[in-house]
């Protein structure tokens, strides 16, 4: 079979001595089938090439638009850093100042990871180790508490099992995890709204420990057609001003940390997300 100059391949038929003779009344019909074959073959691998050719071009701008962005952010990102260095030897440890500070330090670094990430289309691995869940949220209420909930008249319940045992997971995807839910929470919940936080040990599932974090606000609850997608992301014109990316991202984050995600809205009783998290030495005895 040919295309042009080109050969496709050949076609090979097992007759019987005693087809041949009605097979040579049918040569041409064969010819013509063999041609068409060969047609389609050639457009199937020229549209192959040009699809993989598309990818290679779209993957080699993606990874150089990434490393443009690595660059140019990392630059501020790290004067910011040093500056804050210099900030907390200037000031005196007043009212947890410096401990503001580490956190805000901690959260550019955060920034710097998630930026250094974009240079890998399928994204470092999770770097394990223990994480105090606890803490985390302390340092990340500390930091965005106010700019977050206060200054919108949202009030924080905060209940913390202090028997919580480390988790096994990278702290900085336990931030990230945290951080998306609060913001959604916060622009969803009207002055006088109420944000709760709490943490819970020792939760079994398919025989293993993990550590619970439950994050529920008042606000008005999430309509049934963004339930059923609710860790998908869903285009801008669905919801004007939010893609729906951030829960998808969560979802994610949660099942690379091995672990799972869960959540429950009731129109005008606000929304609520059950987290469990690996504990550290939780596999079944």
């Amino acid at each position: 079979m040919r295309v042009g100059d080109r050969h496709i391949g050949s076609m090979v038929y097992g007759i019987s001595v005693a087809q041949h003779s009605r097979i040579q009344r049918r040569l041409t019909w064969i010819a013509r089938f063999g041609q068409l074959a060969a047609t389609s073959i050639a457009a199937w691998r020229e549209m192959r090439t040009t699809e993989n050719s598309i990818k290679a071009d779209v993957t080699n701008r993606f990874e150089l638009h990434a490393r443009r962005i690595v660059h140019e952010a990392g630059n501020p990102l790290s004067i910011i850093k040093n500056y804050l260095k210099i900030v907390t030897s200037k000031i005196p440890d007043e009212n947890g100042v410096h401990e503001e500070l580490a956190v805000l330090k901690e959260e550019i670094d955060r920034i710097s990871h998630i930026l250094q990430r974009l240079n890998s289309i399928s994204g470092t691995p999770l770097v394990a180790s223990s994480v105090d869940v606890n803490g985390v949220i302390e340092g990340m209420l500390t930091l965005y508490g106010d700019t977050l909930f206060s200054a919108r008249g949202i009030t924080i319940e905060k209940t913390l099992d202090p028997a919580a045992a480390p988790v096994t997971g990278d702290r900085d995807s336990i931030k990230q995890i945290l951080l998306n839910i609060w913001k959604n929470a916060a622009e969803a919940l009207p002055d006088g709204g109420r944000m709760t936080v709490s943490t819970k040990d020792n939760i079994t599932k398919n025989g293993r420990q993990y550590v619970e974090i439950l994050l529920s606000d008042s606000g008005p609850g999430l309509p049934p057609d963004v339930m059923q997608r609710l860790f998908q992301p869903v285009g801008g014109e669905r919801r004007p001003g939010h893609s729906g990316i951030g829960l998808s991202i969560v979802a994610s984050l949660v099942e690379r940390l091995k672990g799972f995600i869960t959540c429950r809205s009731d129109a005008g009783h606000g929304t609520g997300f059950c987290i469990l998290l690996p504990r550290i030495n939780g596999e079944e005895q």
